[in-house]
């Protein structure tokens, strides 16, 4: 289960579909990944109020308070996986 606090996205990830070309590719990349493995998944909008921490590091970068909120969490992010972004000549 994931849990977003973009409701455009949690519509994207239900639907599996996108009018982005961008979201398509990532909706395509976790398809693909979850039938070559063998999950399935869904997704949940969760409100940005109950989800104060990311809220806090989304939009407004506020470390400080989040490190208030979140005195685990690690010292150093962790970058995401790069997914490759189709282009122009991708369509061709």
């Amino acid at each position: 289960m994931f849990y977003c606090d973009s409701q455009t996205t949690v519509r994207a990830i239900e639907r599996r579909a996108s009018r982005s070309p961008a979201m398509m590719h990532l909706l395509r990349t976790l398809t693909l990944a979850a039938c070559r493995f063998h999950f399935d998944y869904r997704c949940s909008h969760i409100a940005g109020a109950d989800n104060t921490a990311a809220d806090l590091l989304s939009r407004f970068g506020d470390c400080q308070q989040f490190r208030a909120l979140s005195p685990r969490a690690d010292a150093s992010p962790t970058p995401p996986a790069a997914v490759p972004l189709p282009t122009a000549a991708d369509d061709a």
